[in-house]
């Protein structure tokens, strides 16, 4: 909870340890400091506070071995309840997760200082993860390094995707809305070029990956007709808003007495909605004078895919790139 002056909470203080010895510090352990060094655009170094304390981002085996001189930390963040949920889902790679303080602190990975090893040796500790968990611990590891290998999409392509970026910043703080709700079992959204990043124009598909048991299906299963006709038109194609797929997928949780969905409907639906999320990658009308843009993708529209992470191939994860809500902040072609 805030304090009613207005303050972001600062962690518990009885989770403070004494200082640790170098080789027991991990990645994920917070330090005890006042601030991180910055420079300045006036080319001074200066102090960034750390109310919070910083976060160790540097890798372990680099924290405990003796050769290595220094290490990197992050400053830990206090996020409002909105950001915090994107963060938390992944959308924003900018922020990573520390559950071991709550589910509102974040190392904040737009702000790296560089520490001597020595002068860490003082410091009150505590950890940001549980570190005997190992499943923790990889995916710390993960989201650090996700930071710096965000793949650089093409200017004219990212019209195309802000829209529904944008989709998801306004629904996930609605979190009673169906559409919310699904954007909550979504575990990544994924983007394929399925003839390269060479050269447009991009034949590109939206990759919906649902958490693991968030669908099942069997191949084969034919959607039930009455689903069919309440989805689609006599051509096929979709007559649904994502809101109303997604609120016809989530009734039973938003309504009192209403019964899931059969595991064949839930996936037609998923399947749906993933393609009114896909429908929705179109540039506003400002680029539509702009020829680089309106023909950077193949036939004019983003194809989708939606698959549980359990079912989704290395290979497949390797062919594409992740979306996340922080690519807002390109300048895209404007």
């Amino acid at each position: 909870m805030t304090p009613s002056d207005g303050r972001p909470p600062r962690p518990a203080e009885d989770g403070w340890s004494d200082p640790m010895a170098t080789q027991d510090l991990r990645q994920g352990h917070i330090l005890d400091i006042p601030a991180l060094p910055l420079v300045a655009p006036d080319k001074v170094v200066r102090d960034y506070p750390t109310p919070h304390g910083a976060v160790l981002l540097s890798q372990t085996c680099d924290i405990v071995r003796p050769e290595r001189q220094t290490v990197v930390a992050s400053p830990v963040s206090y996020l409002d309840e909105a950001e915090a949920r994107q963060s938390r889902n992944g959308q924003r790679p900018r922020y990573v997760p520390l559950n071991e303080l709550g589910d509102r602190f974040f190392a904040d990975l737009d702000v790296i200082g560089t520490l001597d090893k020595d002068g860490i040796a003082s410091l009150r500790c505590r950890p940001g993860i549980d570190h005997a968990k190992e499943d923790q611990v990889i995916k710390l590891g993960g989201l650090i390094g996700r930071r710096f290998s965000r793949f650089p999409f093409p200017d004219e392509v990212v019209p195309w995707l802000a829209p529904l970026i944008e989709v998801i910043e306004s629904k996930v703080p609605k979190a009673s809305s169906g559409e919310a709700l699904a954007l909550g079992q979504v575990e990544e959204f994924r983007v394929e070029a399925k003839n390269g990043w060479s050269v447009p124009p991009y034949e590109l598909q939206l990759v919906v990956i649902l958490v693991s048991g968030g669908t099942a299906f069997e191949v084969g299963e034919v959607c039930p007709p009455t689903l069919w006709s309440w989805l689609r038109g006599q051509n096929g194609q979709l007559r649904q808003t994502a809101g109303n797929i997604a609120n016809r997928l989530f009734a039973h949780r938003m309504t009192a007495n209403q019964s899931p969905p059969s595991e064949v409907e839930e996936f037609f639906l998923w399947e749906a909605l993933a393609e009114a999320w896909s429908g929705r990658c179109k540039p506003r009308d400002k680029f539509s004078a702009q020829r680089e843009v309106m023909e950077a993708v193949a036939g004019g529209e983003i194809t989708s895919e939606v698959v549980s992470e359990d079912d989704y191939s290395l290979a497949h994860y390797r062919r594409s790139v992740g979306l996340d809500v922080d690519y807002l902040s390109l300048a895209p072609l404007d």
